[in-house]
């Protein structure tokens, strides 16, 4: 399935930091880091380029990719907090977060081409 997923210029994960963060490489499966696998999250992709591009808007130069992904989740988990991220816990959660419109979370995305705008 195609999907599509924001990245900074260097191919990172572009909310994602610290222990959470993810690098990418074009043609090759990524998938969470493990501590993130474990507590049952993965990666998150849009559905749709527009909603790609809304969500890319609130970055600074950030890169829309167009990719493969691999099994879809059928719900998105509660979001966890920046500080989480950082840390490395999942149990940190931000009850105020909601999922920008048309996230999917998913266990590995490949990296097809960038998307020209």
């Amino acid at each position: 399935m195609i999907a599509y997923k924001c990245t900074s210029i260097s191919r990172y994960s572009i909310v994602a930091p610290g222990k959470s963060s993810v690098y990418y490489i074009v043609d090759e499966w990524a998938t969470a880091p493990e501590w993130l696998a474990k507590a049952g999250y993965g990666l998150f992709v849009f559905n749709t380029l527009r909603n790609a591009m809304e969500f890319a808007g609130c970055f600074y130069i950030p890169i829309i990719w167009e990719c493969e992904i691999e099994g879809i989740y059928s719900e998105l988990p509660p979001a966890i907090s920046r500080e989480g991220l950082c840390r490395g816990m999942s149990l940190l959660t931000d009850p105020l977060f909601c999922f920008p419109e048309g996230t999917i979370m998913v266990e590995k995305v490949k990296l097809i081409r960038k998307v020209t705008i």
